[in-house]
């Protein structure tokens, strides 16, 4: 919402640019992978916007039309003899408002074009309820202190309570703090040409939360633009890991930075490729550890409703990195060069030596004692480590 108040001076374009900029950089957070999930589902969501029923503009824009609002177009009357109030522009107005957070737009010229008729077509009203003193410069400045705010508003409860609350629960909650952020970004110095607009207008956090709602309810009836917002919003204040280079059997722990707190133990974890990566659930948490070599994606994902069973890592990951998991030139005991050395493998090796057709092994991974050739008691020695014999190892002695 804090994008799209139109003011008076259009004649600096760079803070337009700061704000488009801004947006463009929310939106690197959506997921390429499950449009669905992201500027498909919110685009639809605008879509809808423009076949709204009277009956629900009404229900939307009708409850902004406060006393305060009616004296103020009744005041700009008397001044100048125009009747400025029109119902259909107002109620296009306040949901074009409440919507604009909807837009998605990925053409950067498309952006700014869709914001400068927005503001072209609604500056008088704007200067009505607002006045004339507040500029593109003003706004741009707003738009930032409100993106800085949010970290210090949520804080380390709400990162939590983000990361494990159900989706409609984590809904509502970013909704509000996303107002609240702007209630304190609006008390920040140099934003005092802001302070007591909204009341000036009978405007308050519960009306505007509530008319949001409203809206979100019927151009997003499931849930999933507003879903994807919250997510691309929570991404964005998430501190990016680093990908990873592990070694064989490495059990790594890594930090989830969520608002600038560590969520790490309100998070899920999850390998798109379990053989590189093996992610085992415990009662502690996750055991993250390489199991065979190659590259993986490792998600932190969103951990709800505290245990997991409503979670979808694809859609709900929070951070995602690239491990590499390197293994030595040899992996004693990986007798079919899978990367792993299981069972299967002292199968491998049985079938071998007893001259099954067809049966092929990796010869250096087999000689697990290191004696420089392969022999029966390789495979004594393999058979002795999966019995769980003390002192057995494979490869050279220590």
């Amino acid at each position: 919402m804090v994008f799209v108040f139109a003011p008076v001076n259009y004649a600096v374009a760079e803070p337009i640019d700061d704000i488009v900029a801004e947006i463009e950089d929310l939106y690197s957070f959506a997921d390429t992978d499950y449009e669905d999930f992201n500027r498909t589902s919110i685009n639809a969501a605008r879509a809808k916007v423009e076949s709204l029923t009277e009956a629900q503009l009404d229900e939307i824009a009708g409850p902004l039309v406060t006393s305060q609002v009616s004296e103020k177009y009744e005041a700009y009357y008397t001044e100048t003899g125009v009747n400025l109030y029109n119902k259909d522009e107002w109620d296009q107005l306040i949901t074009e408002l409440l919507a604009f957070t909807y837009n998605s737009n990925t053409d950067t010229d498309q952006l700014k074009t869709d914001i400068d008729n927005f503001r072209a077509k609604f500056s008088p009203h704007f200067k009505v309820l607002f006045g004339e003193e507040i500029t593109m410069v003003d706004l741009a400045r707003l738009a930032q202190d409100t993106r800085d705010q949010i970290r210090p508003v949520i804080g380390l409860v709400g990162a939590g309570e983000l990361a494990n609350d159900d989706n409609p629960v984590m809904i509502e909650k970013m909704t509000g703090y996303l107002y609240d952020a702007l209630d304190t970004a609006v008390a920040q110095p140099g934003n005092e040409m802001f302070q007591n607009k909204f009341a000036e207008l009978g405007w308050d956090k519960t009306l505007l939360v509530k008319q949001s709602e409203i809206l979100a309810a019927d151009i997003d009836p499931d849930g999933d633009a507003r879903r994807s917002l919250a997510l691309i919003a929570i991404r964005s204040e998430t501190t990016p890991i680093a990908d990873a280079v592990l070694s064989m059997g490495e059990q790594p722990t890594y930090t989830v930075t969520i608002m600038g707190e560590d969520a790490s133990q309100y998070v899920g974890w999850y390998s798109l490729d379990p053989d590189v990566v093996e992610v085992t659930p415990t009662a502690q948490g996750f055991d993250i550890e390489a199991v065979g070599t190659g590259t993986t994606e490792l998600l932190a994902y969103r951990y709800y409703p505290g245990d997991g069973t409503d979670s979808e890592p694809l859609i709900d990951w929070l951070a995602r990195f690239n491990v590499t998991v390197e293994g030595s030139a040899i992996l004693y005991g990986d007798v079919n060069d899978n990367g792993q050395v299981t069972t299967m493998d002292l199968i491998t090796l049985k079938r071998y030596f007893a001259g099954v057709p067809n049966t092929t092994i990796d010869q250096e991974n087999s000689d697990v004692n290191a004696s420089g050739g392969l022999t029966t008691m390789d495979l004594v020695i393999l058979k002795r480590y999966f019995a769980g014999v003390p002192g057995i190892v494979l490869g050279p002695n220590p």
